[in-house]
């Protein structure tokens, strides 16, 4: 189950980076990945953290949990208030792209 858990969130750390750099110029876009990853990288710390010591010597995941757990509680702080921040600046960009619809409809440059 755990490990599951982890494909997952592995997973969309991974599209989260793919998507960022496929962007091509486009600002939410871009931050809407950047703020998939770094959401990823936090849950995965955080299931890390909480996990660990509930896993058995023998665990698969022990290689990648226990450096996880072992990093300070603040860096977990860190990353929700940087998710919190990319998500408003993501809909920043997205009301920015919104207003200047119209005239981009229009054939007129940005």
């Amino acid at each position: 189950m755990l490990g599951g858990l982890t494909i997952i969130i592995i997973a969309s750390i991974v599209l989260g980076a793919v998507t960022s750099v496929a962007s091509k110029s486009d600002e939410f876009i871009m931050t809407s990945g950047i703020m998939f990853t770094v959401f990823g990288l936090t849950a995965l710390f955080w299931v890390a953290r909480v996990t660990t010591p509930y896993l058995r010597k023998d665990s698969g995941l022990l290689w990648l949990y226990k450096p996880l757990a072992s990093l300070p509680e603040w860096m977990g702080h860190a990353g929700l208030g940087a998710t919190a921040v990319l998500w408003i600046l993501a809909i920043v960009f997205l009301v920015d792209d919104y207003i200047h619809l119209p005239r981009r409809r229009k054939g007129g440059h940005c």
